[in-house]
C-alpha cells in the first residue's frame, strides 16, 4: 500500500500493471501524484504530474481471414465442412482467446444472414505475421440460389485490435441447390367400392438440382371430391421413405391399401 507519511526529501516507488487502450501508435504516459488532492500542498499543486521520458509505442494484433476453403456449390441440408485461414497482420500477438464463425448470407457484407454453418474457437496465441487454419462443420441452411459464404474472425470482439476491427470478414460467392420432391399418380383404380379393399400406387421423384436431406419423410394419399386438397379430404394411407440423401433424379415407388367406409 501507499505510505501514510512521507518525510521531506523522501521518496517511494510503485509499479502497476495496466491494459493498453484500444488505440495504437506513439503514446505518452503521465503519472500524477495525489490524484484526488487529499494532501494540502499550498501553492505546490502544479507539479504533481510528470510525463515519462519519451513516447511508448502501443501496438495491437489485427486478425483477418485470408482464405476460405469451401465447395462452390452447396446442397441445402447437407453436412459440410468449411475451412479457412486466420492471420495476424498486426504488430502484437493475441493475448486472449477468440471465436470465428462461418455463415451463409445474401451479400458479401451487411445484408441478411441466411443461417449459420458453425463456429471455431482459437487454439492459442497468434504471433504477428503468423497464420492458423481453422474449420467448422454443420448443415447447409435451407436456401436455394446464389449466396455468399462469409467467415468472420473474432465474432465476439474478444481481441483488442485497436483500429483493425473493420477487416475481420471475408466472403466468397456460392450456389446453393436443393431437392424438390414431386408426387405423380401411378396405379390408381378407376373405381372403388365401399368396404372393398383396394390398392393405390404412386411415385415420388426428386426433380431438384440437389439431393434431399432430412432423414425419413412421409407421403400421403387422399380422396377428394375436387382438384383441391383441403382439410375435409379423406386420408387413404401413408408411406414412409427413409432414404437420405435422396439424390437428384431419384424416384421412390409407394403403395397403400385402403378400404372406403360406408360414409363416403
Amino acid at each position: 500500500s501507499d505510505p501514510t507519511t512521507l518525510a521531506p526529501g523522501a521518496s517511494y516507488t510503485r509499479t502497476r500493471s495496466v491494459n493498453a487502450p484500444a488505440i495504437a501508435g506513439n503514446m505518452f504516459v503521465f503519472v500524477q501524484a495525489d490524484a484526488f488532492n487529499a494532501i494540502a500542498e499550498s501553492t505546490n499543486e502544479g507539479d504533481n504530474v510528470s510525463p515519462a521520458a519519451g513516447p511508448i509505442a502501443v501496438g495491437a494484433p489485427d486478425l483477418v481471414v485470408t482464405a476460405i476453403d469451401a465447395p462452390a456449390t452447396l446442397n441445402a441440408g447437407a453436412p459440410v465442412t468449411i475451412g479457412w485461414t486466420n492471420a495476424n497482420q498486426g504488430d502484437r500477438p493475441t493475448v486472449t482467446a477468440w471465436t470465428d464463425g462461418a455463415r451463409l448470407a445474401d451479400s458479401a457484407s451487411g445484408g441478411t444472414e441466411i443461417g449459420s454453418i458453425g463456429n471455431a474457437a482459437s487454439t492459442g496465441a497468434l504471433a504477428p505475421g503468423a497464420s492458423a487454419n481453422r474449420s467448422a462443420s454443420g448443415a447447409v441452411p435451407n436456401f436455394v440460389g446464389g449466396a455468399f459464404l462469409r467467415v468472420a474472425t473474432d465474432i465476439g470482439n474478444s481481441v483488442n485490435e485497436a483500429s483493425g476491427e473493420s477487416n475481420n470478414l471475408l466472403a466468397v460467392p456460392v450456389t446453393v441447390v436443393a431437392g424438390d420432391l414431386v408426387a405423380s399418380a401411378g396405379s390408381v383404380p378407376s373405381s372403388v367400392e365401399q368396404r372393398v379393399p383396394a390398392t393405390l400406387g404412386w411415385a415420388t421423384t426428386n426433380t431438384g438440382a440437389g439431393a434431399s436431406f432430412g432423414g425419413c419423410w412421409t407421403s400421403r394419399a387422399y380422396l377428394s371430391t375436387d382438384s383441391t386438397l383441403d382439410a375435409g379430404d379423406l386420408l387413404l394411407g401413408s408411406a414412409n421413405t427413409s432414404t437420405s440423401p435422396f439424390a437428384a433424379g431419384a424416384s421412390a415407388a409407394h403403395t397403400v391399401s385402403f378400404t372406403l367406409p360406408d360414409t363416403v
